[in-house]
């Protein structure tokens, strides 16, 4: 039907709003930055809501990325982003990283172990 053509070339993608491009790898060292500086952050320490914590950490990301802001991020992609790909990412090859560890080789060295991990990611 021609209606149902019209209605999907007008449709929004879904879980990504219209116009906003992906994160790119700059944006997600970044984040991952600010998340690990506010988390770490002793004057404040966990006597937060975590939608304070989650602006802190996306104003902290719009300060590091200054002049190379890719497009503006509201604090919900940004919480989204670290939740849902980055911190997973990471969780994972922290994983790696452990099962490397934990297979002991006489006279290896830490970057060693890192190329393992890096190897079983």
């Amino acid at each position: 039907m021609v209606v149902d053509a019209e209605m999907k070339s007008n449709a929004k993608p879904k879980g990504k709003a219209s116009g906003t491009k992906n994160f790119q790898p700059l944006e997600d060292i970044n984040i991952t930055k600010a998340y690990k500086e506010i988390t770490t952050d002793a004057a404040v320490g966990t006597d937060q809501d975590g939608g304070v914590y989650y602006t802190r950490i996306s104003e902290r990301f719009k300060e590091l990325m200054g002049g190379d802001l890719i497009q503006e991020r509201i604090p919900e992609a940004v919480k989204n982003r670290w939740l849902n790909t980055i911190q997973k990412a990471l969780l994972k090859f922290t994983a790696c990283l452990n099962k490397a560890v934990s297979e002991y080789h006489s006279g290896w060295q830490f970057d060693n172990y890192m190329a393992l991990a890096k190897q079983k990611f």
